[in-house]
């Protein structure tokens, strides 16, 4: 239960110097300077900024404010209790609750009985909670149930942990707000091959659908979802999920989904008369040197930076270099970064050469961009394609590696790479009118 709703006797409510001595970090002066601040940016006071609604009143917003503040602890609890099913935090009753949806997907016309129930278990709670407890009594203020009880007041624990709460639901609606704003370029046609995609997709995929809804078990469906939304939050689920994810969903399977969902979508754009046509793979070979010192590196360091050394799987932690941008803007003319980078101030990157990458005449670009080839099987590149080549002729997927001394006496050294490449590809179709 939330802290605004505690059982038992209620928290010592302290005065506002007591609450600031408590939360130092957290001032009640602090929430009306806020207030003050949002309001006076909005506009002038006292008149609508959206038509026929109320008008804008700073001594409004703050009293609403600390209004909300002080009854929005049933939300909350709500919420953990919510949360408490679905992490099982109690076994008893996020099984209980488990059966409970089996047979309401099984018997659907019970649902018109969910408002009886939750009434029925309220009034069974309190009443236990007035019969068989030693709280207060009836007629207290704070009793005899934490549904009786006042809103807590200004600068007192409770008022406070509403306040928490608050903050950390702006921050999870702000979070959601920007995963759901990552799908708008999708829907406003500002990339036309991925949005006309979508839609074919959508119209399609809704005569499908109309086709074989009756055909579809709806009850086992939200059977399915309801109970393996309960199964997927059991800790020993989320474990083995944590430790699976990074062996099955590796970044090279990523990044050969997104190849093969990038070339279905520029194959289906291709006219009628470019269906038999010819295309070609080119490619395009960079290289690289170091510049500037290399910086000093502990051999524990270096492994971490490098995966453990040649042919490990970790990637290079490095930061674009300033030297690329150029070279960046020309690899990928959409913006994204394709290129590699620096591990620190001292230790720069800069083009040495680039083989290939000329398109052939009487064709034209089909790919938007280009795109570095899978990684090989000793996995020797890091994210961005880069194979980083030693003066012994060895390669690694990072910018240093450890040699393990052969003497018992000497002590481990790290050798960084001088040189790197990386191979990218783009594919050409050839111009039907050439």
């Amino acid at each position: 239960m939330g802290p605004s709703m505690a059982e038992g006797a209620p928290p010592a409510v302290p005065d506002k110097e007591k609450g600031s001595k408590l939360l130092p970090s957290l001032r009640l002066q602090s929430l009306d300077e806020l207030l003050v601040g949002a309001v006076l940016k909005a506009g002038p006071t006292g008149t609508s900024v959206q038509g026929s609604k109320e008008a804008l009143s700073l001594q409004t917003t703050s009293v609403n404010f600390r209004r909300f503040v002080q009854k929005s602890g049933p939300i909350f609890v709500a919420q953990d209790a919510v949360e408490g099913v679905v992490r099982w935090e109690d076994p008893a009753k996020t099984s209980f609750y488990a059966a409970a949806w089996a047979i309401l997907c099984y018997w659907p016309a019970l649902v018109v009985l969910i408002p009886n129930v939750i009434l029925v278990s309220i009034l069974v709670t309190t009443y236990r909670a007035r019969k068989y407890t030693n709280g207060p009594p009836p007629e207290d203020k704070d009793g005899p149930t934490p549904l009786a009880k006042d809103p807590p007041t200004e600068g007192s624990v409770d008022y406070f942990a509403n306040l928490q709460n608050i903050q950390i639901m702006m921050g999870r609606v702000a979070d959601v707000t920007d995963v759901l704003r990552s799908f708008v370029p999708y829907l406003t046609w500002r990339d036309e091959r991925l949005t006309r995609s979508l839609f074919l997709f959508s119209v399609l995929s809704s005569f499908l659908l109309a086709s074989v809804a009756r055909f579809i078990p709806w009850r086992f469906v939200f059977f399915l979802l309801g109970e393996s939304t309960l199964l997927l939050g059991h800790p020993l689920v989320q474990t083995f999920l944590t430790d699976a994810k990074p062996r099955v969903w590796t970044h090279e399977r990523r990044k050969r989904a997104f190849a093969t969902w990038t070339r279905l979508i520029e194959d289906d754009e291709l006219r009628d008369d470019e269906l038999d046509c010819e295309v070609v793979e080119v490619q395009r070979i960079e290289v690289e040197s170091r510049i500037g010192v290399p910086p000093a590196t502990s051999p524990s360091s270096a492994a971490a930076a490098s995966g453990g050394g040649g042919g490990a799987t970790g990637s290079s932690s490095l930061s674009p270099s300033p030297s690329m941008s150029s070279l960046s803007d020309s690899l990928n003319p959409n913006g994204g970064s394709t290129t590699g980078g620096t591990s620190t101030t001292s230790e720069i990157w800069q083009p040495e050469a680039v083989v290939g990458g000329d398109l052939p005449t009487g064709f034209r670009w089909l790919s938007s961009r280009w795109q570095d080839i899978p990684p090989p099987a000793d996995g020797a590149i890091d994210s961005e394609g880069w194979a980083y080549i030693f003066l012994d002729g060895s390669r690694s997927n990072g910018p240093s590696k450890i040699v393990v001394a052969l003497n018992p006496a000497e002590k481990d050294k790290v050798v960084w790479a001088q040189t790197r490449r990386r191979r990218l590809t783009r594919r050409a179709i050839k111009n039907p009118l050439l």
